[in-house]
């Protein structure tokens, strides 16, 4: 079976690493970009190495790392970030990042009566009863709830944080996702953890793997314009080549916020 994988990040070298175990498949991995790693790929400057877009990985996720790590052979640490240590930056000062209900109490970024609202609604999210998850993004929430401007200001800063993304992208996000997203989160004990390494040490490893096998590869700076069915085949025209066949095709890349 002949795959093609579009998109070069961390779910499509998954993909592509998983699937090229398999002596029955080959394939090309489509990577618009010159590097590997999509939104989570490191470079150097000036002697530091550093990640660009994301940089943690969530408590709730890491179980799927060490699944990772177990099945396709590879090997990375990471450290336990203390959550109790995060700060929030607010009118140009530092104050403790409302992460738990302990840095809640804690933080400045909130009045007292706020803080009892914030905590409200954490216990609703928790519980699955608040009323985001029944909006179609937070936006929609935002606009539609009585909470202050310090309220809404820290949802959309929480979602940009989490979700890596501009402010006016985390109002297109889906309630939904956010609500069961901060469900599990404000229930782990061991929220944030950071790859040791940086996370080319999992892209390279991914990129080695695939490329272990000859009958597959990883093609950089060559994105995917088009794609039909035709004889029961998926025809693929590139930036630099036309009419590709594959059996299969895996779409790995961004989606709309919105969901």
């Amino acid at each position: 079976m002949k795959i093609a994988i579009i998109g070069g990040g961390l779910a499509g070298l998954t993909a592509a690493a998983y699937l090229s175990n398999s002596p029955d498949t080959e394939g090309t991995v489509f990577e618009r970009s010159p590097q590997i790693g999509g939104r989570a790929f490191t470079y150097e400057k000036s002697g530091f190495t550093l990640n660009y877009g994301a940089h943690a990985v969530y408590g709730i996720d890491r179980h799927t790392l060490h699944n990772m790590e177990n099945e396709l052979g590879l090997q990375f640490q990471s450290k336990q970030v203390d959550k109790r240590k995060v700060v929030y930056a607010k009118h140009e000062s530092l104050t403790a990042a409302p992460l738990d209900f302990v840095n809640i109490m804690k933080t400045e970024v909130l009045t007292k009566r706020e803080k009892v609202r914030f905590i409200t609604e954490i216990a609703a999210v928790i519980g699955h009863l608040h009323q985001l998850k029944n909006h179609r993004t937070l936006g929609e929430y935002l606009d539609r709830t009585h909470a202050s401007h310090d309220v809404k200001e820290l949802w959309e800063h929480l979602v940009c944080s989490n979700f890596f993304i501009s402010p006016e992208d985390a109002r297109q996000v889906s309630g939904e996702v956010i609500a069961d997203y901060y469900h599990n989160l404000f229930l782990s004990g061991r929220p944030v953890s950071y790859i040791l390494g940086s996370w080319s040490t999992i892209t390279n490893q991914l990129r080695s793997k695939v490329e272990a096998n000859e009958k597959w590869e990883i093609s950089l700076k060559e994105p995917v314009e088009s794609i039909r069915m035709e004889n029961g085949k998926y025809i693929l025209n590139t930036k630099t080549r036309e009419a590709l066949e594959f059996d299969q095709v895996v779409l790995a890349m961004p989606g709309p916020a919105s969901g």
